[in-house]
């Protein structure tokens, strides 16, 4: 699942593997094809990652639209790839954004939001799965 930019910028979201402690990974990808400098998580860790609320990047059990979930949601290395997404990307560079999550059981559905910096011109990009 890929979102293009027009103005260079790509993301992508690899689909989740399930690894035997019942666990799932997936990794969100920034390629910077601009011609600048871009803060992917912002400027601060403490904004730049949510299981619920707005953020840079959020992943969060349910829905694209839920306003709530019935399942949990645990991103379980949340700091991790918090302070690898605040870190400049320049033109040109790609980063690979580990994500590991616990949910409450499997076979949930999973949102994936990812709000680039300077949305004033770039939409965020909603993705979902499901952890089966």
């Amino acid at each position: 699942m890929v979102a293009r930019y027009e103005d260079g910028l790509n993301v992508t979201v690899d689909p989740p593997q399930r690894k035997p402690d019942g666990t799932y990974s997936f990794t969100v990808t920034y390629d910077n094809g601009t011609d600048e400098k871009i803060l992917p998580g912002g400027e601060s860790v403490e904004d730049s990652v949510s299981e619920w609320a707005p953020a840079h990047l959020t992943v969060r059990a349910g829905e694209s639209l839920d306003d709530y979930s019935e399942y949990n949601l645990t991103w379980l290395n949340l700091q991790e790839s918090a302070f690898l997404l605040v870190l400049p990307l320049d033109a040109g560079e790609t980063r690979s954004i580990p994500v590991t999550v616990q949910p409450s059981e499997r076979g949930i559905p999973v949102t994936v939001e990812v709000a680039p910096p300077d949305d004033g011109y770039r939409s965020t990009a909603h993705f979902q799965f499901v952890l089966d």
